[in-house]
Formats: C-alpha cells, sequence, structure tokens
C-alpha cells in the first residue's frame, strides 16, 4: 500500500506542477495581450512569449502522458479502495477543478489575443496594400511622364 500511496503522492504533485505550468502559461498569454493593445506591435517579443509557451505546452503534455500512465497503474486499485484514498482522491479532484477552471481561463484569453492579432495582421495587409497602389501610381505616373514629348526649349529673339 506504500508504493501505490506513492503513486497518487506522485499524481497530485504532477497536477500541482501542471497548475504553476498553467499559471506561466497564462502570465505569457496576458503579457502578449499587452504586446497586443500598444499602438506600436513588436513582433519579436511577441514571437518570443509564443516560443516560451510552445515550450511549456510541451512540458504539459509529456506530463499528461506520465500522468495517464501512473493513472491506468493505479486505476483498478484506487477503485477498489476509493475509502482507503480518499484525501488522495479529494485533493487530487480539488487540483483537477483548478486545472480545469485555469485551462477556460487561457482558453478565454487566447481567443480574445486571437481576434486581435487578426485585426492586426489586416492593419498591416490593408497598408502594404495601400503602399504597393501607391507605389505603382507612382511608376505609372513616371512611365506616362517618360513618353510625352518635351519639347526643347527655344530662344526667341524679339527685334524689330
Amino acid at each position: 500500500m506504500t508504493e501505490n500511496s506513492n503513486y497518487l503522492t506522485i499524481m497530485a504533485e504532477s497536477l500541482s506542477k501542471k497548475i504553476e505550468i498553467l499559471e506561466q502559461l497564462m502570465e505569457y498569454t496576458r503579457e502578449q495581450e499587452t504586446l497586443l493593445e500598444e499602438e506600436e506591435f513588436r513582433m519579436e517579443e511577441f514571437q518570443e512569449l509564443l516560443d516560451k509557451k510552445g515550450e511549456l505546452i510541451d512540458v504539459l503534455n509529456t506530463m499528461d502522458q506520465g500522468f495517464e500512465q501512473v493513472y491506468e497503474r493505479m486505476e483498478e486499485e484506487i477503485q477498489g479502495k476509493k475509502e482507503a484514498y480518499a484525501s488522495e482522491i479529494v485533493l487530487m479532484q480539488q487540483r483537477i477543478k483548478t486545472i480545469t477552471d485555469l485551462s477556460v481561463k487561457l482558453q478565454e484569453l487566447e481567443y480574445k489575443n486571437k481576434e486581435k492579432i487578426e485585426v492586426h495582421f489586416l492593419k498591416k495587409r490593408n497598408e502594404i496594400k495601400t503602399f504597393r497602389q501607391s507605389k505603382d501610381n507612382v511608376n505609372k505616373y513616371y512611365r506616362a511622364m517618360s513618353k510625352t514629348q518635351v519639347v526643347d526649349s527655344a530662344f526667341l529673339d524679339k527685334k524689330n
């Protein structure tokens, strides 16, 4: 039974670590939100935050796989002796609820940021389109001007 308690402790610690990682993801997502609200968008900083978040998500995925493996090993034991592991089960349920709440909040914030970045990219596309149109107009003007015939200046002598 001590080995099983160790597995349950590992599972509970894994859930705590997952909460910490989700909180860090939330912080990075809030930083991205701040960047998106600034007048001058700094893509490099935004990308750095994306990279950091990607690393954390990889860690979460690895942790989830490990948790599932331990749970599969313990599932039968837990189901058979729920009363013996009641305190550990309650603790894990509380942590899972916290994880679920954090995940929902994170998804909401990610959705809002996605909308903001789409607006930002739409503005940039429009700026690029306007720039290209202006450039094309300037080129057309120069082409048209180069085709016009320029009359050489003439010197007229006005003698009476």
